[in-house]
C-alpha cells in the first residue's frame, strides 16, 4: 500500500482558510499597535517640545531676568522653530523629534496649540496635550472669501462644527483678528433666556427705542485714560454694571466676553485673545471709519464711507473697548454712527460684539 506524501485540495483549503482567519484576526492587532505606538510618539514629542519651549524661556530669563518678550502667538517651521513675524525666529532645540508644522500660543507662559508629527496633528491646551489625531491643526473655515486663497479684511470665517463666524478685521504676521457676526445673546433681550453666543437677532438699538441683547456700564471709568483698551482678561467684574434691572455684577461685559472665550475653547480653537473692537482698528485703514476720532461726550463720526465689504462694521450697534475721556466710550449703532457718550449708569441700545485673535494657520481656506 502506497503512503501519501501530498496534502488533497480539501486540506490545502482548509490550511488556507486557517491562516485568513488568523490573519483577519492577527493584522488588525498588529496595525493598531503600530498606529498607538505612532501616535504615543507623536504625543511624547510634543510634551517633549512644550518642555524645549520652557527651557528656551528659562535660559532667556537667565540670561536677562527684565525679558518678558515670550506671550505671542507663533508659527512653527518646518525645522521646529518658532516663527513671531518674518524677522523674529526663536530657535528651539529639542531632542528626538521636532513638530514640521502648526502654531503656538502663549500666555502668561502657559502654552496652546497645535503641533504637526508626521500625519498626527496634536493638540496642546495650557501645557497638556488634550487630543492626538490623524490630520492637520484647521479649526476654522474661510466661509466667504472676497479673494479665494487668501485671508483679506471683510471675509467671513467660522469656528469648525459651530454657527459662530467672525469677519476679519486684519491679518498680520501669523495672527488673523476678527470681529464676531452678531452680538452676543446677553443682557436686556426679548427673545428670553441668554445663550451666552451669537445670535442673528440681537442687534443692540434697532428703531423706535427695540433694543435687543443690551447692556450698560456703571459710573466706575474702568477705562482710566483716553483712548485705552484692555485685554478682557484682566478686566475686574466690579468695574463693570450688571445688565439692566439687576443688582447682580456677576453679569458684566468681561463676564460675557470671558464665557464666550471659554465657550470657543471647548470647542478647539486656540484664541489668542478675546476682548472689545478698539477705536484705532475702527479707524484704521483695514476699516476705514472716518477720523478724526470724535473725542468729546456726543460728538459724532461715520462708518458709512467703508467699502461694502466693510459694512459688516455697523452691521449691530455695540460698545467698544476705548474711551475717549473720563466717563465717555466709543460707541458704533447700525445706522453708521461713531460716536462718543457718557456712560454713567445710563441705559444705552448697545450689546457685546467680541473680537478674538487666532492663528491664521488654523483656518481652511477656500479656493
Amino acid at each position: 500500500m502506497k503512503r501519501r506524501n501530498a496534502f488533497t485540495l480539501i486540506e490545502l483549503l482548509a490550511i488556507i482558510v486557517i491562516l485568513a482567519i488568523i490573519a483577519v484576526i492577527t493584522v488588525p492587532i498588529i496595525l493598531n499597535i503600530i498606529e498607538n505606538s505612532r501616535k504615543g510618539a507623536a504625543t511624547d514629542s510634543a510634551y517633549g517640545y512644550k518642555d524645549a519651549i520652557n527651557k528656551y524661556y528659562l535660559k532667556k530669563l537667565y540670561d536677562n531676568p527684565n525679558w518678558n518678550e515670550f506671550d505671542a502667538t507663533y508659527n512653527v517651521n518646518s525645522d521646529g522653530n518658532l516663527v513671531k513675524s518674518p524677522t523674529e525666529t526663536y530657535d528651539i532645540t529639542v531632542s528626538g523629534q521636532h513638530p514640521t508644522d502648526g502654531y503656538i500660543v502663549i500666555q502668561n507662559k502657559q502654552t496652546s496649540g497645535c503641533l504637526i508629527y508626521g500625519d498626527y496633528a496634536v493638540t496642546i491646551k495650557n501645557g497638556e496635550v488634550t487630543n492626538t489625531k490623524k490630520g492637520d491643526c484647521k479649526f476654522a473655515t474661510q466661509d466667504d472669501a472676497i479673494t479665494a486663497g487668501e485671508i483679506t479684511t471683510g471675509d467671513l470665517v467660522c469656528i469648525n462644527d459651530t454657527e459662530e463666524c467672525f469677519y476679519v478685521i486684519s491679518n498680520e504676521n501669523g495672527i488673523t483678528t476678527m470681529l464676531s457676526r452678531y452680538n452676543l445673546n446677553v443682557g436686556a433681550n426679548p427673545k428670553g433666556e441668554e445663550t451666552g453666543i451669537q445670535d442673528s437677532d440681537v442687534k443692540g438699538y434697532v428703531s423706535s427705542g427695540t433694543m435687543y441683547g443690551n447692556v450698560k456700564f456703571s459710573d466706575t471709568d474702568y477705562w482710566s485714560s483716553p483712548n485705552t483698551v484692555y485685554p478682557i482678561d484682566i478686566y475686574d467684574e466690579v468695574n463693570y454694571s450688571s445688565a439692566p434691572n439687576s443688582g447682580d455684577n456677576k453679569y458684566s461685559v468681561a463676564y460675557y466676553v470671558k464665557n464666550y472665550k471659554n465657550y470657543l475653547l471647548e470647542k478647539n480653537a486656540i484664541i489668542n485673545s478675546a476682548r472689545l473692537l478698539t477705536i484705532n482698528e475702527a479707524v484704521s485703514t483695514n476699516i476705514g471709519c472716518n477720523s478724526p476720532i470724535p473725542l468729546s461726550p456726543s460728538s459724532t463720526s461715520t462708518c458709512t464711507n467703508v467699502t461694502q465689504e466693510k459694512k459688516f462694521i455697523y452691521s449691530t450697534s455695540y460698545f467698544l473697548g476705548s474711551s475717549a475721556a473720563n466717563s465717555s466710550v466709543y460707541f458704533i449703532n447700525s445706522t453708521g454712527q461713531l460716536y462718543v457718550n457718557g456712560y454713567n449708569g445710563a441705559y444705552y441700545g448697545y450689546g457685546v460684539r467680541p473680537v478674538i485673535e487666532i492663528p491664521t494657520s488654523s483656518i481652511n481656506l477656500k479656493s
